[in-house]
């Protein structure tokens, strides 16, 4: 039975509020800065006007900043696990970053268990390779991972073997597929962590055939 960490709600500030932070304040120097030319500023008098219209114009940016920032708080949460540590695969493990989530997930739960011996523990099959005929050969990723994770010309692994990895070590890990957003989420809110398989271009699909 996985032991429930404590949830810790916090407020998380989108980072396109950080930037438009940073937009406004250019946008207003640079605003200033236009309107300064425009002015003679050969007296102590003019100048000293001008730098106080660019400073009335800084201070009402960063009210309405701060009333943006008020309002994502009061309905922006998220949940936070705590214990949950940093490890990278790097430069040990460069295509080790399914393997690594999993030794991640399982410190949180607090096995006593090293990244190498999740390694070995990890089922392996050959790389992409073609025989004389020009067949093509290699590991099935749903089945074992395709190279080893500490080359850098391997690939990776599904969840399925992934999960029969974490048996090895701990019981009542679940795979699935097809699990959307919102059952991540609620995994997550119940104190537990999940591995999740995601593209950097999801916006192109994702194809995989068993040839």
């Amino acid at each position: 039975m996985p032991k429930k960490r404590k949830r810790k709600r916090r407020i998380r500030y989108d980072r396109l509020f950080a930037i438009f932070m940073v937009l406004a304040l250019i946008i207003a120097g640079v605003c200033a800065f236009a309107h300064k030319d425009k002015l003679d500023i050969s007296d102590d008098e003019t100048e000293s006007e001008d730098t106080s219209e660019l400073e009335a114009l800084e201070e009402d940016m960063q009210k309405y900043v701060d009333s943006v920032l008020d309002s994502q708080r009061e309905t922006t949460e998220y949940v936070c696990l705590d214990g949950v540590i940093e490890y990278s695969q790097y430069p040990d493990y460069p295509t080790g970053c399914e393997i690594t989530a999993l030794y991640i997930l399982l410190k949180y739960y607090d096995v006593d268990v090293t990244m190498e011996e999740l390694v070995k523990a990890l089922p392996k099959g050959p790389t992409p390779y073609y025989d004389k005929d020009g067949v093509r050969y290699g590991a099935n990723p749903a089945k074992e991972f395709v190279g080893d994770p500490r080359l850098e010309d391997s690939y990776g692994i599904f969840n399925d073997p992934i999960k029969e990895t974490a048996e090895q070590f701990k019981t009542g890990a679940i795979s699935k597929t097809g699990a959307t957003l919102e059952d991540i989420k609620e995994i997550i809110s119940s104190g537990n962590p999940v591995i999740a398989w995601y593209t950097t271009n999801i916006e192109a699909g994702i194809e995989y055939r068993q040839e």
